[in-house]
């Protein structure tokens, strides 16, 4: 089928589908009445219209990812260098990204504890939301922790909620 048939055979079977809705929403006494065509196709051109622009309204939202401030001190950096963990520190922030959808923010501090001699990295998380479902994405996240950071390493940062 040449270029020119086919196009021509898709634009007569596009209007025909038209047409068809045409004739199911009209009364067949009106059909032939261009009027009552002219009110129809003027109708759905209203509804195209409104849905393209709840459409244009929608896509900066999704377009713009939402930014998530991150805040490292120089010390946690310190930390993780020291401790030759630096690779976590990436792996922490996409996984805390993925399984927050609400994440505002994430702040790596140092954490210590005088009595028992230890320091960590306290990955501090601001999220919005319920209760329930904020403790359903940290048990997700702490699944997805468990399975990628080796023993040894895994205390070394640990995860602080702040639910707002």
């Amino acid at each position: 089928m040449s270029q020119t048939l086919h196009q021509d055979f898709v634009q007569d079977f596009y209007y025909g589908e038209f047409y068809k809705e045409i004739s199911k929403t009209i009364p067949k006494e009106k059909t032939t009445k261009t009027v009552f065509i002219k009110e129809y196709i003027k109708e759905n051109s209203k509804r195209i219209n409104q849905t393209q622009d709840q459409i244009a309204a929608l896509m900066p939202k999704i377009e713009a990812e939402p930014r998530v401030k991150v805040k490292i001190k120089r010390e946690a950096l310190l930390f993780f260098a020291h401790e030759s963990i630096i690779k976590l520190l990436g792996l922490s922030e996409r996984l805390i990204k993925s399984h927050f959808p609400t994440l505002n923010s994430i702040n790596f501090t140092v954490e210590h504890d005088p009595e028992l001699g230890e320091k960590w990295i306290s990955a501090d998380i601001e999220v919005s939301g319920e209760i329930a479902q904020v403790i359903k994405w940290e048990d997700a996240f702490v699944k997805d922790w468990v399975s990628q950071v080796p023993y040894s390493e895994r205390n070394k940062i640990r995860l602080s909620c702040d639910i707002v």
